[in-house]
């Protein structure tokens, strides 16, 4: 069975428990710590994952992790699930996947704004309106600074890259005067 299969099973059932809890937001900060805490301590999901650690000091690891990032029940007993089906290294895809299904499920769109420099308040609520308007959801930006755009913004969405920075302007400038078109 494939990585991306996997992941949108266990995403799905995740969703579907959320969506009956109302928590789904609540369990995507729980699975978002959780996957930050694999990331920082790499050895952790080595040690989970091997086959010569008993299935009881395996628990305690899993126990100890859960009062430490204080998760809910839920989430303990899916890791515990994981844990026990050997899907724990699926863990960053079942997050990615889960949190994507979770944003349709409350009809959120995340977009992607870079800009030069951090939108003013007007401005952003300007572009989260006129946005949603486009796509019909309830928009999230998602904001990233990178200077080297001189100015403008690019937006990130459905896979679409909407580019108005004054640097991607000043590239087709040039690119005309040196090809002439």
């Amino acid at each position: 069975m494939s990585v991306s299969v996997i992941s949108k099973r266990y995403a799905r059932a995740l969703v579907l428990l959320g969506q009956e809890r109302n928590a789904l937001d609540r369990f995507r900060e729980e699975v978002n710590r959780l996957v930050r805490a694999f990331a920082v301590e790499k050895r952790l999901a080595l040690l989970l994952e091997s086959p010569s650690l008993p299935k009881a000091k395996k628990d305690a690891v899993l126990t100890g992790l859960v009062s430490l990032l204080q998760l809910s029940g839920e989430i303990s007993n899916f890791l515990g699930l994981l844990q026990s089906k050997d899907r724990l290294r699926y863990l960053p895809q079942i997050e990615r996947e889960f949190s994507h299904q979770a944003d349709e499920a409350l009809g959120v769109q995340r977009v992607q704004v870079h800009t030069a420099v951090p939108l003013e308040d007007s401005a952003r609520d300007a572009l989260s309106a006129s946005l949603a308007e486009r796509s019909g959801r309830q928009i999230v930006l998602e904001e990233h600074c990178d200077p080297a755009l001189i100015g403008g913004l690019q937006v990130e969405l459905d896979g679409q890259v909407l580019d108005g920075t004054v640097r991607t302007q000043l590239q087709r400038i040039a690119k005309t005067i040196t090809e002439g078109e």
